[in-house]
């Protein structure tokens, strides 16, 4: 059997990491689980179920948003990477994306019903776009943030283990967002009956609210 090298077994004072700036970081997860996925989760049954949008065009756009999203990593990591200022090179474009995201889902589901196919999912693409890289502005700098928080390889797995555990209750909250679009004070004022659009308008003000209160902490507390 191979020995464990024990020099990964201790952390030095000056690596170890306060439960606080953990708990900080790792509390971005909550927020990341469900605004992240908030357009693909109920993409179609705002856009194809409730507007009439052919199931095609959804699965279009939302396929559009994986295939910029996979060359927009790319470019803000490498970006990030050689970025510098006095606030570090991550938590500038962290807060960036923060901003941008907290604006930007809401106005995602700002739709007229009264628009046309076209006019829809044009909306609904260009939008979509501009939101998904504010997403990659906040989460590429963020996961590295992560690994740079300490050199300590104990450090960095408890680090990421906050993350993990915030991330579940961002899962948990992630399955109720069909739930949430039918609750009856979203349901139309002339008929009573269920109406997903303003469901969905009224869930991303929620999670655009939960993206600023989230995204505040790791911009103050974590350090490079």
């Amino acid at each position: 059997m191979s020995q464990v090298d024990k020099s990964l077994q201790k952390t030095a004072s000056e690596d170890k990491v306060p439960v606080v700036e953990k708990v900080s970081y790792g509390v971005l997860q909550i927020s990341n689980a469900t605004s992240s996925q908030m357009p693909h989760n109920i993409g179609n049954q705002v856009f194809y179920m409730t507007l009439g949008l052919p199931a095609s065009y959804v699965s279009i756009a939302l396929s559009v948003f994986r295939i910029v999203d996979a060359f927009t990593d790319l470019f803000v990591g490498w970006l990030s990477d050689g970025f510098k200022s006095r606030w570090g090179r991550r938590r500038p474009f962290m807060l960036v994306g923060i901003i941008g995201m907290s604006i930007l889902l809401p106005l995602l589901f700002q739709v007229n019903r009264e628009m046309s196919t076209l006019h829809i999912m044009g909306w609904f693409i260009g939008i979509g776009l501009v939101y998904y890289l504010f997403d990659t502005l906040l989460n590429v700098p963020y996961q590295s943030l992560g690994l740079e928080m300490t050199p300590d390889y104990n450090e960095r797995t408890s680090i990421q283990a906050f993350k993990s555990a915030f991330a579940k209750v961002g899962t948990i909250g992630m399955g109720w967002m069909w739930y949430i679009t039918q609750l009856p004070v979203f349901h139309d004022p002339a008929t009573g009956a269920p109406d997903t659009l303003r469901g969905a308008q009224g869930l991303a003000m929620i999670v655009a609210v939960l993206i600023l209160v989230t995204g505040i902490p790791p911009l103050f507390f974590c350090k490079e």
